[in-house]
């Protein structure tokens, strides 16, 4: 998707972003506000074997995130 290339550009990001548009991710985890239909914005980061090595509800701190990331 054009716009989250452009996103990862503009922040500098070297891996990629996810765009769940029928909200399938989000209901397997936990995203999904009371109503079940709006997405709570949450960031999962997951190390090169798929392990979650961060998460957070909310925007997150791009700083804490990228260096949990970096090791």
């Amino acid at each position: 998707m054009t716009s989250h290339e452009n996103y990862c550009s503009k922040k500098g990001f070297s891996f990629p972003i996810l765009s769940d548009s029928d909200r399938t991710i989000a209901a397997k985890f936990k995203a999904l506000k009371e109503n079940g239909k709006s997405i709570q914005r949450t960031v999962y980061a997951f190390d090169p074997e798929g392990k979650i090595i961060y998460a957070e509800q909310g925007m997150g701190n791009y700083d804490d995130i990228l260096d949990i990331i970096r090791g």
